[in-house]
């Protein structure tokens, strides 16, 4: 989404939410469905909202590093 196609309120929410998390997310807003997608793969996130998607990104990146912190110790343990 570009500033122009939709409100101010949320090209700036969008902003705000590829600020944050652009290095791991690719964050869209289209036809009024916000969207994440992990940058490395697998499904996408959807909400209505910017700050349920918020909330969907904050949960995802959390189950991703717990399962990365349990492969690790696992790992290390063998």
């Amino acid at each position: 989404m570009h500033a122009e196609d939709g409100t101010r309120e949320e090209a700036s929410a969008l902003a705000d939410l590829q600020f944050h998390w652009d290095e791991r997310y690719v964050i869209e807003f289209d036809d009024s469905v916000w969207s994440a997608r992990w940058k490395a793969g697998g499904e996408d996130l959807k909400a209505g909202t910017a700050e349920d998607l918020r909330e969907l990104i904050r949960t995802d990146y959390a189950r991703r590093r717990h399962a990365d912190y349990t492969g690790l110790r696992e790992r290390m343990s063998t």
